[in-house]
């Protein structure tokens, strides 16, 4: 399945505390499958996921949120700018468009179809002009929108609306 820009963050959070029970620390495999069946994944994409995190045998294993979102969006891969930022939303705990350098570390060498190397992430950090201190923060939202695109073969640009557009070469 491909979870739509509609079905991120704070929608698929929604469904997971709807479903999860809240006595226990995460989702337990029977609630990760009802949370991946109204997230319209397949049967045999919810089986990938369960067998991805060593939970197709184990019913006894749970899974926190912030797993449960690493590996959605891990399987769905991340194409576009709008898409990155939309990934560190869901990092994004208080919604102000910050994260910490280890969270853009992890997004960009752990997850999508195409995850960085640790000399690219240190070159994206580099060029971004960020601080190389994990434990640094910084506005993920100026950064796919100013500094990042030039690193993705990208171009960022404002229409006549004064919205931001990014047009991707080959």
């Amino acid at each position: 399945a491909v979870v739509s820009t509609q079905s991120t963050g704070s929608h698929i959070r929604g469904i997971y505390d709807c479903v999860r029970d809240p006595e226990k620390e995460g989702a337990n495999k029977e609630e990760i499958e009802e949370i991946l069946s109204r997230l319209e994944y397949s049967l045999e994409e919810t089986k990938v996921f369960l067998e991805t995190a060593e939970m197709a045998d184990d019913s006894s294993r749970t899974m926190q949120f912030q797993d449960f979102m690493e590996m959605v969006v891990n399987q769905n891969q991340v194409e576009t700018l709008s898409d990155i930022s939309q990934a560190f939303e869901i990092f994004d705990k208080d919604g102000v468009g910050l994260l910490k350098t280890k969270d853009l570390h992890r997004v960009l060498t752990k997850m999508g179809g195409d995850p960085l190397t640790e000399e690219e992430f240190e070159e994206i950090i580099n060029l971004a002009g960020l601080d190389s201190d994990l434990e640094a923060t910084f506005n993920y939202r100026l950064l796919t929108d100013e500094k990042l695109a030039p690193t993705l073969n990208a171009e960022t640009n404002k229409d006549e609306n004064g919205e931001t557009k990014t047009k991707f070469y080959q």
